[in-house]
């Protein structure tokens, strides 16, 4: 990832798992409970646009820790599910 210019959103390349982002985005939302926007609808597949927007750094660590073992499962072919 690269540091945004400005706006609080980040685009995470997520092609290496897969380009089906919106699929990737309901998996998410689905195993973890953090909701990030899929690339598709921009045209972007293999994308997801992430908001950080909390101020509260322990709630953005959660969530890219939550983001991060979502694809390391799925590149596990667990199809996302985690060991809660």
């Amino acid at each position: 990832m690269h540091c945004p210019e400005g706006g609080p959103y980040i685009w995470c390349d997520i092609s290496a798992l897969t380009a089906d982002s919106i699929g990737f985005a309901e998996g998410l939302l689905e195993h973890e409970n953090i909701a990030v926007m899929p690339g598709d609808p921009f045209g972007t597949p293999g994308w997801i646009r992430l908001s950080f927007i909390s101020d509260v750094a322990d709630t953005l660590h959660k969530a890219a820790a939550g983001i991060i073992r979502f694809g390391e499962n799925l590149a596990l072919g667990k199809g996302g599910a985690t060991n809660k």
